[in-house]
């Protein structure tokens, strides 16, 4: 940020700096200098963080907002729903200005739908499909969503192998797709369907793997109380917890990448992701049902375990804690790598394919 009086000579040299350290403008900067002094969006944007935390919490850029200003645009005037740099920057002021509340109060209510769906900050691998939920929201008040098919549509696009940071165009794709989803024209391009099997959730060892990502929301969204201590814990509370973890599988000599996978993690507190550290589960889960037990509160942990998808949560307890010896580490895996199965298929219902289909392609 340059004062106003600042000599052509200061200016040439910060943009000199700018350019030879390769800093590049953002379009959103670019729609800063844009459309300034009326409106401010600099300003605009700072008081959208304020009024609407969530934004800050999802590291949202200011993009976002203009890209929702665009598809409203697109769908008054009847133009093509492209959603680029320059249809961002070809906006009038007076229409920014008039829209911009209500285009910004859309997209934090999509992302608080999200942060309802189990995202975080770190797991939420797909803005662009933020955007849509938005555009649709914004510019189509008037169609009510039906939340478990909107669930269903959010995962299945982000359970697709390589659905990250989608590229402008998607957000096109979606915003119309959600207009099939509303008004029940549903086909197998609104919804894409979604293979997955307990042997490619075992392989899952990546946490930059768009599937890995949107498994971790998943947990997340079925965890309402702490495992350990029973307490309520929000969503921006939740860490991830290696059920067998690393050093426990080093020193055991267990399968180093089975440890890794998403059927290992488990969504609990950060109080409690930091006090079991190392521990093994063996250890820790006999601690768990003893407690349990003289508290008076067994349904309460298998209520839990089950919202974990832990194997065996209501056998006895001679059944349940045997199967966390570490030679039994594998078969372990394998049952709550079915269970985590089951739990997708209960999101995306029957756009679940369990056999491979003949156009499938791992690196797409």
């Amino acid at each position: 940020m340059l004062e106003r009086d600042a000599g052509l000579e200061s200016i040439c040299r910060v943009f000199k700096t700018i350019n030879s350290t390769g800093t590049r403008l953002t379009t959103f900067d670019l729609a800063v200098a844009r459309f300034y002094p009326k409106p401010d969006l600099r300003k605009k944007w700072e008081e959208a963080l304020s009024s609407y935390p969530v934004l800050e919490e999802f590291n949202v850029d200011g993009e976002r907002a203009l890209q929702v200003l665009v598809l409203q645009f697109a769908e008054e005037s009847g133009s093509a729903l492209e959603v680029n740099r320059g249809t961002q920057l070809k906006l009038k002021s007076s229409y920014v200005e008039s829209n911009w509340d209500e285009a910004i109060k859309s997209l934090a209510r999509a992302y608080e739908w999200a942060k309802s769906m189990g995202a975080r900050r770190k797991t939420l691998t797909n803005h662009a499909l933020l955007v849509a939920i938005g555009s649709h929201w914004c510019v189509r008040p008037m169609l009510e969503p039906d939340h478990l098919l909107l669930r269903r549509w959010f995962f299945s696009n982000l359970l697709q192998p390589g659905a990250t940071q989608a590229a402008n165009y998607r957000i096109s794709r979606y915003f119309k797709a959600l207009k099939g989803l509303a008004t029940g024209n549903i086909d197998r391009d609104t919804i894409p369907e979604v293979y997955i099997t307990p042997e490619i959730l075992r392989s899952l060892t990546q946490a930059s793997d768009s599937r890995f990502k949107a498994l971790q929301c998943i947990l997340s969204a079925a965890v309402r109380e702490d495992l350990i201590s029973g307490l309520s814990v929000m969503n921006e509370d939740i860490e991830d917890h290696h059920i067998y973890p690393k050093a426990y599988c080093k020193q055991e000599s267990l399968d180093a990448k089975l440890c890794e996978s998403i059927v290992n993690r488990i969504a609990v507190s950060r109080e409690t992701n930091r006090s079991l550290g190392s521990t093994g589960p063996d250890t820790y889960f006999t601690e768990l049902v003893k407690q349990a037990k003289e508290n008076g509160t067994v349904k309460g942990m298998q209520a839990r375990l089950q919202a974990c998808f832990i194997p065996n949560a209501s056998k006895t307890t001679a059944q349940f804690l045997s199967q966390f010896s570490p030679e039994k580490f594998d078969s372990f895996m394998n049952k709550r790598a079915k269970l985590l199965v089951d739990e997708v298929r209960r999101v995306v219902g029957n756009s679940l394919v369990t056999e491979e289909p003949d156009d499938y392609d791992e690196d797409i």
